[in-house]
């Protein structure tokens, strides 16, 4: 029997200055938005974990396994806007204030245990899951509106609370058996999930005849009760041979969902009825030689349910440019998975070659569909057939004649098809990206250890839409780092960073040069060591970021600490006891 259990708690408390430059692709023209907001943040989580195993006799394990977590998250938000479109100028200009309190309070359990048989095994699973999410918030916007050449004031006074409650509930039973000697093997599993979500939201508006918020807002307030379920039946063989294994299986599957949504009357304003049934086939090739040489190839196909905030038909206007409502007939998602990945290893020359391919391919999968009034997006999920996305890459490495140096190189591809619908136009945009980098690395024992590493990606990013602007961009990440025991049980480290961007917006094109360095002092046979560390010593930090998602590409840059030193001591603890202990059963 074995017994364990750990505590983690921790506690924050943050200024932020945010700066994002937004390009919004329209139909025939590019909708630009800038944009500066300043958040106080107060964060604190607890996390309890406590685990059981028991272990009654050589062929049986039983393990219980449990966890509580509470975030709390308080946040109040500034932030100031302007919006305008390429061919006819500035559409609006505003302000908002946003503040809201969050407290997710979650609970997981699991029971496992393994029987060995005769021939055989039989594994049985029970978890369990149950969260809980509440949220209120305070929400003042004005937006001034040009659009029409008259300044049109839109004055936004709302207070809303928000509580979702899911319950999720899954068993698993799976049985394994030699067929034939040690070379074929079957497997038969069954799994069922059940999961349950309760969710509730209600905006009121400010009434100044009563200097209270007691106006109920239909559009932003409703109820929706969803339930889904799944079972799944699933076979398999795997066939060992010498250097291959080969792993076929078929997954029989219904799948359900069960949805109503109710306005803030209690009126049933839509239910959703939904069953499928699917054949899942899943394949996987393994190949492994005396030399190391492993070659994988996986298949495999799921089917997803839409989650609770695609469905929920409730506006969420927390971003005053960019409101966002659930679609209630959302059709569960079908994706195509294959990997290929490849590793060669030769201990006679110290050379390394790997590399990996991935494909996904969707049916069903969620896009957006946007449109514009104002300047405002009003942004809704839909489903969309024919998204993909392409990852590949091969990385070489090898010594040098130089004693101590290595050297290595590679290069990363990848590629993504999405489909949106912009004012119910259809775009396609596809995104290419192509990283070559290298790096270098000398070390004699454990003296002198140094490395550089020269990386650079380059984006490319085509929406079909006739007024679309192709992007094009670079991104720079080299860094060099000298660790150097100079005197006995003394080391130096350094690490100089440079961080660049091209292509961008103005003023998001960076170009850093971060420096950190310290000194260690090894004291009682290296288990005390005293640090004087510095970080950010040329006093350059900036975080700028670029995120493109489908039509949408935001430039941000937020405030980062700068230039900042610490001394630390650090004790190790030396492990005491038995020094060899029980190998867990489920790696036999």
């Amino acid at each position: 029997l074995t017994l364990s259990s750990s505590y983690f708690t921790y506690f924050s408390k943050g200024l932020a200055n945010r700066f994002s430059n937004v390009q919004d692709l329209n139909q025939d023209d590019v909708l630009r938005t800038d944009e500066i907001s300043n958040r106080n943040s107060d964060n604190q989580a607890h996390r309890f974990n406590f685990k059981v195993e028991y272990h009654p006799d050589s062929l049986t394990d039983i393990a219980v396994r449990s966890n509580a977590i509470l975030n709390y998250t308080n946040n109040i938000n500034n932030r100031n806007f302007n919006s305008a479109f390429d061919l006819t100028g500035i559409v609006n200009k505003g302000n908002q204030y946003l503040k809201q309190k969050n407290s997710t309070p979650a609970f997981f359990g699991e029971v496992s245990a393994t029987r060995r048989l005769k021939k055989g095994s039989i594994i049985i699973g029970l978890n369990g899951t149950q969260n809980t999410f509440n949220s209120n918030w305070l929400n003042k916007s004005l937006i001034n509106n040009y659009s029409t050449g008259v300044v049109d004031v839109t004055d936004l006074n709302q207070q809303a609370e928000q509580e979702n409650k899911s319950k999720n509930y899954s068993v698993a039973v799976n049985y394994v058996r030699p067929i034939i000697d040690k070379k074929l093997n079957g497997n038969i599993a069954y799994i069922r999930n059940d999961s349950k979500v309760e969710a509730e939201q209600l905006t009121l508006s400010y009434n100044p005849l009563t200097n209270t918020y007691d106006t109920v807002v239909p559009d932003f307030s409703n109820t929706l009760e969803n339930k889904t379920w799944s079972q799944t039946a699933r076979v398999g063989l795997i066939y060992n041979r010498t250097e291959w294994t080969y792993n076929f299986g078929l997954g029989f599957q219904e799948t359900g969902l069960n949805a109503t949504a109710l306005s803030n009357t209690g009126a049933n304003i839509n239910s959703i009825q939904r069953r499928y049934y699917n054949i899942l086939p899943r394949f996987s090739l393994n190949f492994r030689n005396k030399n190391k040489q492993t070659i994988q190839l996986n298949y495999n196909a799921n089917v997803n349910l839409p989650s609770v905030n695609d469905l929920q038909p409730v506006q969420n206007n927390s971003n005053p440019l960019y409101q966002r409502v659930g679609n209630p007939s959302l059709e569960a998602r079908k994706s195509h998975r294959m990997s290929v990945n490849f590793n060669t290893f030769s201990a006679d020359n110290n050379k390394y070659w790997n590399g990996y391919f991935l494909v996904n391919y969707s049916l069903d999968d969620i896009g957006n569909s946007i449109n514009y009034v104002d300047g405002v997006q009003y942004v809704q999920p839909v489903n969309v057939d024919g998204n993909y996305y392409i990852n590949a890459g091969t990385f070489f490495g090898q010594p040098t004649k130089l004693k101590g140096l290595r050297m290595g190189y590679g290069v990363n591809l990848s590629m993504s098809h999405n489909t949106s619908f912009i004012n119910t136009e259809k775009n396609i945009t596809n995104r290419y990206n192509f990283g070559p980098n290298a790096n270098f690395s000398y070390d004699i024992d454990d003296k002198l250890n140094t490395g550089i590493y020269i990386g650079v990606q380059y984006t490319k990013v085509n929406n079909s839409q006739p007024g679309a602007v192709d992007n094009k961009y670079f991104n720079f990440n080299n860094s060099a780092n000298l660790s150097y025991e100079f005197i006995k049980n003394t080391r130096l480290n350094a690490e100089l960073q440079h961080n660049g961007a091209a292509g961008r917006a103005d003023g998001f094109n960076n170009n850093v040069f971060l420096l950190n360095a310290g000194l260690e002092q090894y004291f009682a046979e290296r288990r005390v060591t005293l640090a004087l560390k510095g970080f950010d010593i040329l006093n350059q930090n900036t975080n700028i970021d670029r995120t493109v998602n489908g039509s949408r590409i935001e430039d941000i840059r937020f405030n980062s600490i700068t230039r900042y030193f610490y001394v630390s001591l650090n004790y190790k603890l030396t492990k005491v006891g038995a020094k060899s202990e029980r190998s867990n059963p489920r790696n036999t």
